[in-house]
């Protein structure tokens, strides 16, 4: 399901009722879905999330959209389950936007150009996508998924 907006747990609802930010109209202009057809990137037929535009370093790419949920509520099997704050992470294996097509860096680039971090938007706190350095239009947008999601898939 594509989200164009957070979509929240009962557990998980903001305490103060704030109004939800404008709803944005399909994709962000900052993006491109494409399928990956390099048969050496690790994610080769998948797809991955694409600048469609020139970006600098500080720009917002896109917020990750899915559905806000307490720790208590976490699955265990996605792989699209973001920290947000203290007993509340976002989850877009079942709904959420183009953000959850960004892949990790690891066998595409030697760094990431892109990385995960909260904003504010109307008074609900948000991951987004972050550019780090310059992203060329066109360019794979990639973050660092992190130790800890590695981890948890040895012996996979």
């Amino acid at each position: 399901m594509y989200l164009c907006n957070l979509h929240y747990s009962p557990q998980t609802l903001p305490t103060r009722p704030t109004p939800p930010p404008p709803p944005t109209k399909g994709l962000s202009p900052n993006v491109r879905i494409k399928l990956i057809t390099d048969s050496n990137h690790p994610a080769s037929g998948q797809r991955g999330l694409f600048a469609a535009k020139k970006l600098k370093k500080g720009d917002w790419v896109v917020d990750y959209l899915g559905y806000v949920h307490s720790d208590a509520e976490t699955d265990s099997t996605s792989d699209y389950d973001i920290r947000l704050a203290t007993n509340k992470s976002v989850d877009a294996s079942k709904m959420g936007n183009e953000a959850r097509m960004v892949n990790d860096y690891r066998g595409v680039r030697d760094r990431p150009n892109c990385q995960f971090e909260t904003r504010v938007v109307s008074g609900e706190e948000r991951m987004a996508v972050w550019a780090i350095m310059e992203v060329k239009k066109g360019e794979e947008l990639c973050v660092s998924y992190g130790k800890g999601f590695w981890e948890g898939r040895k012996g996979e």
